[in-house]
């Protein structure tokens, strides 16, 4: 059987059918591909994270112009890793996922999908993990453009300060940004002085050169330009390089305002 129902409001079509995922995802996909200048977001929830395989995957990843977001269940993966499909779909992580707590289980599924692009291939993909009650969801999103990458990851880090990775405690980390530690590397994240420690010392080895290379790895990394500008002053009180380096979008990317690091020692 087959049904179809088109509701318009007003500069929106919406489209319903039970059409098969194969067959929907063929269709669009041509459509979505002869589009020249239109701009795409392909949404796919749980339900639909089997039909994802590694081809489909690069398929949506080589659309022009197109961010995609995933939904899915943490919590019905890690009940039903067992299944031949899961295990099929998601291969050699299969094993780490059973031994994986439900909480983390989001990130293994990120690390998976990351390991698909092809390398020198500018694509962000980003995780966020959401505790409901006592199941676990999470959010994928993935796009070509390091803008697109920066505003996403400024409402993660706008709902969760501590590591922009969840919408509760994700690594039991017990930080309370409303009652400060003495020390301020007590008030970061694992994550976050994993981060300065190696952006630090890319900047000292001269690994990272320019005020660009540093924005760009540092969005790579799921972190803000804030974050990176933290470094960058830190450096400098400490006479560690000549001067400030501006680091934003706009200053990177959107004027091409490249400044070289001079690194004093």
């Amino acid at each position: 059987m087959h049904s179809r129902k088109t509701d318009k409001i007003e500069y929106l079509n919406i489209n319903v059918t039970n059409h098969k995922f194969e067959y929907i995802f063929d269709k669009y996909y041509s459509q979505i591909m002869n589009r020249r200048y239109s701009a795409n977001l392909i949404f796919i929830d749980q339900t639909g994270i089997k039909h994802v395989t590694s081809d489909r995957f690069l398929k949506i990843m080589n659309l022009n112009r197109t961010d995609f977001l995933f939904f899915i269940s943490s919590s019905a993966i890690k009940r039903f890793i067992k299944e031949e499909g899961f295990r099929n779909h998601f291969g050699n992580i299969s094993q780490e996922i059973r031994k994986t707590n439900p909480n983390n289980i989001h990130r293994e599924v990120a690390k998976f999908y990351r390991s698909l692009i092809p390398k020198n291939t500018e694509m962000h993909l980003i995780p966020f993990t959401l505790k409901k009650g006592k199941n676990y969801y999470g959010l994928i999103f993935a796009t070509k453009h390091i803008r697109g990458a920066e505003k996403f990851l400024k409402v993660c880090w706008d709902k969760d300060k501590i590591t922009g990775d969840a919408n509760f405690d994700i690594d039991n980390s017990k930080i309370d940004l409303d009652k400060p530690a003495l020390f301020d590397e007590m008030n970061k994240s694992t994550k976050l002085n994993e981060f300065e420690k190696e952006l630090r010392g890319k900047i000292l080895e001269k690994n990272l050169k320019t005020n660009v290379e540093i924005f760009k790895f540092t969005i790579s990394n799921a972190f803000l330009a804030e974050h990176a500008r933290e470094v960058i002053r830190i450096l400098k009180k400490d006479k560690l390089i000549e001067k400030k380096v501006n680091i934003s979008y706009d200053s990177c990317i959107k004027k091409k305002k490249e400044e070289k690091i001079n690194v004093l020692k």
